[in-house]
């Protein structure tokens, strides 16, 4: 079995974002850098904030180098995409 293309998959709604971790290097990325104050749920992989929260959060992930993918598998998001000098996060659904 080949190892996932992504280290975890997001998925934004008005009213939750989440983060469904792919690999273990997400997931103790997630238990290390998350607090709980942030957290909405943390189960089975799946980590729930509030939507404001979310940008943050990517920047951070993607600063790490994790590779991270919308629900939709539309468009891949990796940190060389980011090209905003203020590390603007703005993630597109298509």
């Amino acid at each position: 079995m080949s190892p996932p293309l992504h280290d975890a998959m997001i998925e934004i709604a008005e009213a939750y974002a989440r983060v469904r971790t792919l690999t273990p290097h997400a997931r103790h990325w997630v238990e290390a850098h998350v607090t709980l104050a942030q957290v909405r749920l943390w189960c089975d992989g799946v980590l729930e904030v509030p939507p404001h929260a979310i940008s943050d959060l990517l920047l951070a992930m993607l600063t790490t180098g994790l590779k991270l993918v919308p629900e939709t598998h539309r468009r891949v998001i990796r940190r060389n995409q980011l090209t905003v000098p203020h590390h603007v996060l703005h993630v597109s659904p298509h």
